[in-house]
């Protein structure tokens, strides 16, 4: 059995994809994977959380998985093998649950990085069951590039994989620090109540040059975060990132990404005038959001407030271990 969390990204969203840092945290909705041998002919896939169902496979003399019946899209099972088993190994009976992923009334994902924390549980199992000597969180960046079709930065894997809160570099393909969570900042992961299409905001994003006018406030707003949080100020690094989600609110506009639609418009206009500061995490449009500050009832109050806009505080925290291996079979 193999465990990794999801995460949500602090500050440095799409100002990470040309070089700036990004801060994320892992948080505590965990993808689980276990892998049994399978009393079948068959390779089988079950996937609680995402579909209902049972679905077999056989590896073609190519490598290739053949499906032998109808399933849901299953791109994620295939990237992960691809990436992490040489040959054909006995029958595996295969469960990918990201059960904490999803809202079990509407069955809509809350945005918390479910893919990444499901690719990186699945490759460093299947590395586990299958003896790949490779290393597997550079296995599970290959899948999961193959995934996004290249889009994206990496920095859910690499929450996945390392836990705790991150400074992350895409264009260094590291970790750049691992930082603490100041005792005295305080935080509130809220959800819109509906998805958002990450690949289509990616799509839709002219990165251009690094240079112009839309990009540089930006990335300078962004390694200013990663500077403070170096610092450990938590006042400091409120402000920080109320300068980042204004810098960010402009850049959204100026790229037309739509990063404060969904409802986060409204609830980032909530926190004018209070010792907080929110902002959605990762793409916009829907998902998540985090709302800080170092009061704890002006945390409440807000929240209280944004529960009167439709947005419903998640019980998730800050999770301080990344990927989990566990209960392997002695042979």
């Amino acid at each position: 059995m193999v465990s990794a969390p999801g995460k949500a990204i602090v500050a440095g969203e799409y100002a990470v994809l040309v070089g700036a840092p990004a801060i994320s945290m892992a948080l505590d909705s965990r993808a689980i994977v276990r892998i049994e041998a399978a009393k079948d002919e068959f390779h089988i896939v079950r996937t609680p959380g995402y579909a209902d169902g049972e679905w077999r496979f056989r590896v073609s003399a190519d490598g290739k998985l053949e499906w032998q019946d109808r399933h849901p899209e299953l791109e994620l099972i295939e990237a992960a093998w691809t990436s992490a088993v040489n040959g054909d190994p006995d029958p595996l009976a295969i469960s990918v649950d990201t059960t904490a992923f999803t809202d079990q009334e509407s069955g809509q994902k809350f945005g918390l990085g479910s893919s990444a924390a499901a690719t990186t549980a699945l490759v460093v199992a299947l590395c586990q069951c299958c003896e790949q000597t490779a290393e597997p969180g550079a296995l599970a960046y290959q899948a999961h590039a193959s995934l996004q079709r290249g889009l994206g930065s990496g920095i859910d894997i690499a929450t996945s994989l390392n836990g705790g809160v991150i400074e992350y570099r895409m264009h260094e393909n590291v970790v750049a620090a691992h930082h603490s969570w100041p005792d005295n900042l305080l935080y509130r992961v809220i959800w819109s109540g509906h998805s958002a299409d990450t690949p289509s905001h990616l799509r839709r994003l002219d990165t251009g040059s690094p240079t112009d006018r839309n990009w540089l406030p930006f990335i300078a707003a962004a390694e200013n975060v990663a500077v403070k949080w170096a610092g450990a100020d938590a006042a400091g690094m409120v402000e920080s990132i109320r300068a980042y989600t204004a810098t960010l609110h402009r850049f959204s506009a100026a790229q037309a990404l739509g990063i404060f639609a969904g409802g986060h418009n409204e609830i980032y206009r909530l926190a004018y005038g209070r010792d907080v500061v929110y902002k959605p995490c990762g793409s916009g449009g829907g998902d998540i959001g985090i709302v800080l500050g170092t009061n704890s009832n002006s945390i409440s109050s807000f929240c209280e407030a944004a529960g009167e806009h439709g947005f419903v505080e998640l019980p998730v925290e800050l999770d301080l271990n990344g990927v989990k291996v566990s209960g392997r079979e002695q042979r």
